[in-house]
């Protein structure tokens, strides 16, 4: 397997601190990956990344000799609103996440999005290569969040595999050839509700079969230290 791992955030200009905190984590604990790329979401719609934190953003990667790409959700926000798509708070921002098969190349075929109150404490190319280790019919990989048991008694939730959204591996190849994102704006134009976990609820709802679950260790969550075994599994 290639030594090239591709990080996504999906950020504005509010969580630019964040991503920034977050992105140093990353390559303190990743400088052994040979070929470490970043991808930032720029959410026009939530308030752009301003010129001057794009900038710092990218004076972080350089540090590490680091490079981060810009990719902007104008024409994204443009065509969930023309599918008559209902938005979340008044916004489709924790959606964009679902549909990165759209928004970056082809020749990215695999990507690991990252919250971005998130602190990376680990090297991982771990959490790359047990993905990759997946059956060719699963498109994305995630831990499994507790949240499983609301989605049953809310929306009829039936599927196996309910997983958090926070850290979410990409296998984009087998997402983009599953038509994974036709599927998901099928089923939001099917079901004008409002979620309560927003891109989470709708990930499990509409694709459940193409999930895969990794170690808790991938996505570690404070509230998973009060809680038994059994509310997690």
């Amino acid at each position: 397997m290639s030594n090239r791992l591709n990080i996504v955030y999906l950020c504005n200009d509010l969580y630019a601190m964040l991503v920034g905190v977050s992105l140093t984590s990353c390559c303190e604990n990743n400088k052994d990956v040979e070929d470490l790329r970043f991808y930032i979401i720029n959410d026009v719609g939530g308030g752009k990344i301003k010129e001057e934190n794009q900038r710092k953003l990218q004076e972080i990667a350089a540090i590490y000799y680091r490079e981060i790409c810009f990719y902007e959700t104008g024409y994204l926000i443009k065509k969930l609103e023309s599918k008559g798509v209902s938005k979340y708070k008044n916004t489709y921002t924790p959606y964009f996440k679902l549909f990165l098969g759209d928004m970056l190349p082809d020749e990215v075929q695999s990507v690991l999005y990252i919250d971005a109150d998130t602190i990376v404490l680990g090297n991982l190319m771990e959490y790359q290569e047990l993905a990759e280790q997946f059956s060719e019919n699963i498109s994305v990989i995630g831990v499994k969040d507790v949240a499983a048991r609301i989605a049953k008694e809310n929306y009829g939730y039936s599927g196996q595999q309910y997983i958090n959204t926070g850290v979410l591996y990409f296998r984009l190849k087998q997402y983009r050839e599953h038509n994974c994102e036709k599927k998901i704006i099928r089923y939001m134009e099917r079901n004008h509700k409002s979620f309560r976990f927003a891109d989470q609820d709708l990930l499990n709802l509409s694709i459940s079969e193409e999930i895969g679950v990794v170690d808790l260790k991938f996505n570690f969550l404070a509230f998973v230290y009060e809680l038994s075994a059994k509310a997690i599994y």
